[in-house]
């Protein structure tokens, strides 16, 4: 308490931080860096989506491919965690009554099927996120087709 009397959060940091660039900053705390790693410069961080490490678990790889909604997208990062190419993952989109579903809502309907086959024993981390993935589907599609959904679903990841 005595050493900070009279220092405002302002004074203090300006007080530690002259002379101080991004650039500075970057070199003085990479030192002893080997030729080998890579020192990513402030300004080309984006931290507007999450980082998943080299060493992740794929459940927590699959996981972040869900959207806030509780959908997934259909692309070319879903198809390789299914391990099918996404022209497979569209040429089986189903069709009921003449209308085809959705990218999203096909995508979703397999997003939960793969969940519950390839990563049942960490049911306990996932089971609200499948509880979200559920009432998406149910507020897309009709309630008649959802158990028909369901079985394309569990056919097609059966198929391939």
């Amino acid at each position: 308490t005595s050493i900070a009397t009279n220092v405002t959060p302002t004074t203090f940091v300006t007080s530690i931080a002259t002379n101080v660039t991004p650039t500075t900053f970057v070199t003085s705390i990479a030192t002893n860096v080997t030729p080998t790693t890579s020192v990513t410069p402030i300004t080309d961080l984006n931290l507007n989506k999450p980082v998943v490490g080299t060493h992740a678990r794929p459940i927590d790889v699959f996981i972040m491919l869900q959207d806030a909604d509780g959908s997934f997208d259909l692309n070319s990062s879903f198809a390789n965690q299914l391990s099918v190419t996404l022209d497979q993952l569209i040429s089986g989109l189903p069709c009921f009554d003449g209308v085809t579903v959705s990218h999203r809502l096909w995508a979703t309907a397999l997003a939960l099927v793969h969940l519950r086959r390839a990563f049942a024993s960490y049911q306990n981390e996932w089971n609200l996120l499948a509880i979200k993935m559920e009432k998406y589907i149910t507020r897309n599609i009709d309630s008649q087709f959802k158990s028909l959904l369901q079985n394309q679903a569990i056919k097609f990841l059966s198929n391939n």
